[in-house]
Parts: C-alpha cells; sequence; structure tokens
C-alpha cells in the first residue's frame, strides 16, 4: 500500500497536531522523508507528536505559516515531492476568542504556503486540508456535495470557506501563470475525526479522557448534534490516496475538492458517540452528563457525501463508527495504563488498519 511514497519528499505542516503527527508516522513508516513544520506543542497538555519522537519524522521546523520568508526558505530548501497542507487554527470555540488569529493562519497562512510552493523550480503535488465545515450550512438532513455553496457562520468555518477560495484562485489561476505547468493540488473536506492522541480543548473525546482521568464528568452541549464521525486513519489514508493520485501521470484527473467521511449508514449522534466510548473504555470510568450551553450556536446536522471520492478515487471507508470507537478506546486505554507504550500501539493500530483496510477492499 502506497508504495510511492518510498524515498518521496513529503512535507508535512501541523505534524506537531493530531492529525499531523497520525499522518507523519504512517508516512515515514512506509518510508517517505517527512519534514515537518508546525507550531510547537502545548507545553500544558500532552503531545503525540511528542510522544512519537523524532522516529516520526526525519526533521522537524517548530515555525509560524503566517512568516511567509521563512514558508518560502523552508519549503525551497527542502524541493518537496508532495506538500500536505494540514497546519491550522482548527477550533471553533476558539475561534470566537481568537478571530484574527484564525483567519491569518487559515486565510493568509495557506496562501504563504500555496505561493511559496508556485515557485519551486519542479511543482509538487498538493493535499490542501480543509474541513466539513466549509459548506454553507443550512442545517439540512442531506449530505454535502463538493459542489455545493462554500460558507461559514463562525470564525473557524468563515476562515476555512476563504482558504478554499485562496486554494481555488491558486489552482484555477495562480499556478498557470507564464505558461508553465504549476502543482497539482486537491482540497480535501473531511470529517469529525477521533482517534488516540488528540488533546484539544472543546473536542468530544479529548474533553471525556480529561474527564475520566481526573474523576469529573463529560458535559455534552448538544447530545442529538449529528456530525460525521471518522478515524484519523481513515482520513489520512484519504490524503495519502489524493497524494498519491496527484503525484501519478493522470495527476490532472484528481486537480479539485474531495470530501471524506465516513459511510451513511454509520451516521451517529454525540451522544451515541459518547455512551459507545464509555462502554468501549475498560481502564477508566466516564460519567456523561447532558446539558445545553447556548452562549455559542452550533451546527444540529452535518454530514458530507462521498460518492465522488468513492466513484473517482475507489475510495471506501475502512472502518465503521463503533469500530473507529473501539479503536479510540484501545489507544487511550494503553495511555492511562501506561504511557509508555502509545508509540507502540500508535504503530500497531496504523499496520493493524492498513491490513484490515486491504482486506476488506479485496
Amino acid at each position: 500500500m502506497f508504495e510511492i511514497y518510498k524515498g518521496k519528499r513529503i512535507l508535512v505542516t501541523g505534524h506537531s497536531g493530531f492529525k499531523g503527527a497520525w499522518l507523519s508516522a504512517w508516512l515515514t513508516s512506509i518510508g517517505a522523508e517527512v519534514r515537518g513544520i508546525s507550531l510547537a506543542p502545548d507545553s500544558n497538555q500532552p503531545s503525540l507528536h511528542q510522544i512519537m519522537g523524532p522516529d516520526s519524522y526525519a526533521e522537524s521546523f517548530y515555525a509560524d505559516i503566517r512568516d511567509y520568508a521563512l514558508m518560502e526558505k523552508l519549503i525551497h530548501e527542502f524541493k518537496p515531492d508532495c506538500v500536505m497542507h494540514l497546519a491550522a487554527q482548527a477550533l471553533v470555540r476558539h475561534s470566537y476568542a481568537e478571530p484574527l488569529e484564525t483567519f491569518s493562519t487559515n486565510v493568509m497562512g495557506t496562501a504563504n504556503i500555496l505561493e511559496a510552493c508556485r515557485h519551486l523550480e519542479t511543482p509538487p503535488a498538493i493535499v490542501c486540508v480543509t474541513t466539513d465545515k466549509v459548506y454553507h450550512n443550512a442545517d439540512w438532513a442531506w449530505p454535502y456535495r463538493e459542489t455545493d455553496p462554500l460558507g461559514g457562520k463562525d470564525p473557524y468555518s468563515a476562515s476555512k470557506a476563504a482558504s478554499e477560495i485562496v486554494a481555488g484562485a491558486y489552482r484555477d489561476t495562480m499556478f498557470q501563470l507564464d505558461n508553465k505547468e504549476g502543482p497539482s493540488m486537491a482540497t480535501v473536506r473531511g470529517g469529525n475525526v477521533i482517534g488516540g492522541g488528540d488533546w484539544a480543548v472543546d473536542r468530544i473525546i479529548p474533553d471525556a479522557v480529561r474527564a475520566a482521568g481526573s474523576g469529573g464528568s463529560l458535559s455534552i452541549r448538544n447530545p442529538d448534534a449529528v456530525r460525521p464521525w471518522q478515524h484519523v486513519l481513515e482520513l489520512c489514508h484519504g490524503y495519502m490516496t489524493l497524494g498519491e493520485k496527484l503525484m501519478s501521470e493522470s495527476k490532472k484527473d484528481y486537480i479539485g475538492a474531495w470530501n471524506f467521511g465516513p459511510n451513511p449508514m454509520d451516521i451517529v449522534t454525540v451522544y451515541e458517540l459518547a455512551k459507545k466510548l464509555k462502554e468501549n473504555w475498560s481502564e477508566v470510568d466516564l460519567n456523561i452528563e447532558l446539558g445545553a450551553d447556548p452562549s455559542l450556536p452550533e451546527t444540529r446536522y452535518l454530514t458530507l457525501d462521498i460518492s465522488k471520492s468513492m466513484r473517482e478515487l475507489r475510495w471506501v471507508p475502512g472502518l465503521t463508527v463503533w469500530e473507529s470507537i473501539q479503536m479510540t478506546g484501545d489507544w487511550y486505554d494503553a495511555y492511562f495504563a501506561n504511557p509508555e507504550d502509545v508509540a507502540d500501539i500508535t504503530y500497531k493500530q496504523i499496520q493493524d488498519y492498513s491490513a484490515k483496510r486491504e482486506a476488506r477492499i479485496k
């Protein structure tokens, strides 16, 4: 699986984050040379990136993607074959407190990465990661397609929709200036990701971990809210699938926007997710409290139409939502039992997921 990455130079922005740490570890484990660019991990909480250590990347640079001169220098020195752009201010509620940071990071940070890539002598493949929240959300029951209008009612969603527009400008115009072929780029709109090693504030799994570890309770603001939950390895597999296609001879067929999400049969509410996590957690007990927080608006219903990815990429979800929850619970069980075993279980889950996926697809 993914033999094309062996020996390739892969730039991962946001490699110190939750998804970036998993992606870097997987790419490195199959022989890619990974250079990471990211802010330093928050010293006030655990970090999967730090737990995995330098075995999960070749080089690591703690830098701000809003610094164009530094991004140009780091990217031009490395000359990547493929860029996985994950770096972002990724928290919805934080975006209300720090809207300018959110817009400058997600919009101008993305523009900086793409502008630096535009001037490379050998154009790379680019997988530009956004979010399921880029769509103008009508709070309806139908899944959103790649052709649906973009929009955002909060600073995070708006900044990510704007980053899609920036990416589109580079894809459709800027990369073709001077009559030369520029980078081949796709944008990825993924669902709500779960998995081991997520410690972010105001996300259900990390909040549950903190509650269980402290003997407190997990307070669920909107228990009936529906989200397209998927394991972090599902999205990493999607990113790598697109990167593989964009480095192929037929790369032009894969330029554009793509949704990656769970099987439509695996759509569950926030409360159902929390209950299943509690059932699969053996090391600690999790108390769940239902309540409402009217201070900030939240979308009640959000799902993605993944038919384009299934049809044109032959990409399908490799796990059910229940398997994703079980894998997540197993990872945190291992963390609570012995934090020193976390790197081993992370690599084991990558191997097990790959084997399970290959067996099922066959």
